[in-house]
């Protein structure tokens, strides 16, 4: 499955790191819970985003006939 990475992702993930040095180079205990609780966002986001497209199911349908290079209308069941 693909998935593509947002601005805003990808800023979530640069701050992630920056805390997750900033906890290893001060040896904060704050900045240590600070940094699982990211991660835990993280992890639970992508979990939730899998389970609301795993029973995704979608149906097409289409005239019986179709010619080549013609447009036509599809619907959505």
């Amino acid at each position: 499955m693909r998935q593509q990475i947002t601005r805003s992702g990808l800023l979530f993930t640069v701050t992630i790191a920056l805390v997750g040095l900033a906890a290893f180079a001060s040896a904060n205990n704050l900045m240590f819970l600070l940094l699982a609780a990211l991660l835990a966002t993280l992890l639970i986001s992508g979990l939730v985003s899998r389970l609301g497209l795993a029973g995704l199911e979608l149906d097409l349908a289409l005239p019986e006939q179709i010619a080549a290079r013609r447009r036509c209308r599809g619907n959505w069941c």
